[in-house]
């Protein structure tokens, strides 16, 4: 092949990286997430993790093996034919075009329910900043809450959809939805930024950089770099802010005035400027890396669940008022830190997860892994397929996508039953609003 043809296939191929493909950025967040700090610890890099039961970092080869087949595994299930052949003469309804008459009306009604779903939390207890009496939490309806917690994204997403694709084709009432779009982002900021919580802020400029990427091209590199500047200022953001004495640990006490020190106000107390790195990558590999939960998981050789918990995806579709004493869906994340050992016996707050691929192991053993991570790239490909390009690019193809998108990324560190019997569920309530969005009077036919 002609060399000069070679370089321009390649270059094309990295001008057009999509970024947001679903195979595409698993494999990122996969080796970012389960191989970064096996890698820094192999290189020499001292790793410190301030689980209450685990303080020093240990390469597992073994379990490193087996995160090893799932990533091969998902990489083959994502890849293979089998996604594009299962969904081959699948109708596609989601091509069908806004009737933005409609748009205002939809978004309105989205908009207030998530809104209404905010101020339930703030003043149900459930919202971490203003801990109130929690009747909400201790509710039945708690769990309904939070779905409806999500409508506020879901308008946001109707939002800057709208303002991109109006403002893509010439229309001028992209300047009204404009206004809406950030209007409704900087409510959402509001809301987000005093629970010290950082998926609550990453979450919404996730959903913006989707459809922006999607219906404006913007460069993926940018992506990158606007990912890396989040994490190096919400990662520190997030533990100090919910937890300020985690400053001790960087903190300087003799010759204050020969060093350069930022001062924490409210607790009086100094940092060392030059520890600023080491506090930023600490913050860093404590949140991002999942490798030491599957490395503990392994260690600990606890029995095959069978696939029982799995079965808890069919239960998870009966409203819990109406069954009092529905099992719970969720696991234990505090029980499960301490049967793996990573937390100390008198810990009983921290809460951790499996990870998708500790679920399938701790199910099925290694098969669980091979068979069960083949299946997620299969079906990760399945909705990248079905909603990008089978709708080319549709208005509700991207809207859907977009809370997919986030839904999946999030799975990856937690345990299967609860991300995907929500993802069902989320997926019943897009379709409904997506029929609204589209609807039109017989006049309009």
């Amino acid at each position: 092949m002609n060399i000069s043809l070679l370089w321009k296939k390649i270059k094309e191929g990295v001008k057009n990286f999509d970024f947001f493909a679903l195979g595409n950025f698993a494999v990122l967040y996969y080796l970012v997430t389960f191989y970064l700090t096996p890698f820094l610890v192999f290189l020499g890099f001292p790793i410190e993790y301030r689980y209450s039961g685990l303080t020093v970092y240990k390469i597992n080869y073994q379990a490193l093996f087996y995160l090893a087949i799932g990533f091969v595994s998902m990489v083959a299930g994502y890849f293979s034919p089998l996604p594009k052949f299962s969904i081959k003469r699948l109708p596609n309804i989601l091509k069908t075009e806004w009737n933005f008459k409609m748009v205002p009306w939809v978004f309105g009604g989205v908009f207030i329910i998530g809104i209404g779903a905010k101020f339930l939390r703030i003043f149900g207890g459930a919202y971490y900043h203003l801990v109130r009496t929690p009747w909400l939490t201790t509710s039945s309806w708690y769990g309904v809450v939070g779905y409806l917690d999500w409508f506020f994204y879901f308008a946001l997403v109707i939002a800057f959809i709208s303002y991109f694709h109006l403002k893509k084709n010439g229309d001028k009432r992209y300047r009204q939805w404009r206004v809406v779009a950030w209007g409704t982002f900087a409510l959402e900021m509001l809301y987000a930024f005093p629970m010290c919580g950082r998926l609550e802020i990453i979450v919404p400029v996730i959903l913006y950089l989707i459809v922006k990427f999607y219906f404006l091209n913007i460069p993926w590199w940018k992506i990158i770099l606007i990912g890396l500047g989040l994490s190096i200022v919400l990662f520190p953001f997030g533990i100090v802010c919910r937890s300020p004495e985690t400053l001790e640990t960087y903190s300087v006490v003799e010759d204050i005035e020969d060093v350069r020190v930022v001062s924490d106000i409210a607790d009086n107390r100094i940092v060392n400027i030059k520890k600023i790195p080491v506090f930023i990558s600490d913050t860093f590999i404590a949140r991002m890396d999942q490798s030491v939960l599957f490395l503990k998981l392994v260690e600990a050789e606890l029995p095959s669940l069978r696939g029982k918990p799995l079965l808890k995806f069919f239960i998870s579709f009966i409203p819990r008022p109406l069954w009092e004493n529905k099992p719970t869906i969720n696991i234990d994340g505090n029980a499960f830190g301490h049967l793996i050992n990573i937390l100390s016996p008198g810990d009983s707050m921290t809460s951790v997860g499996p990870t998708i691929v500790g679920d399938w192991y701790w199910n099925f053993g290694v098969v669980g892994i091979i068979f069960g991570m083949f299946f997620m790239g299969f079906l990760w490909r399945i909705f990248y397929e079905y909603l990008i390009k089978g709708t080319v690019l549709s208005l509700s193809g991207v809207f859907i996508y977009s809370v997919v998108f986030v839904q999946v990324v999030k799975g990856i560190e937690n345990e299967i039953v609860s991300v995907y019997a929500g993802l069902a569920k989320f997926l019943i309530i897009l379709l409904i609003i997506h029929f609204f969005l589209t609807w039109k009077s017989k006049k309009e036919l």
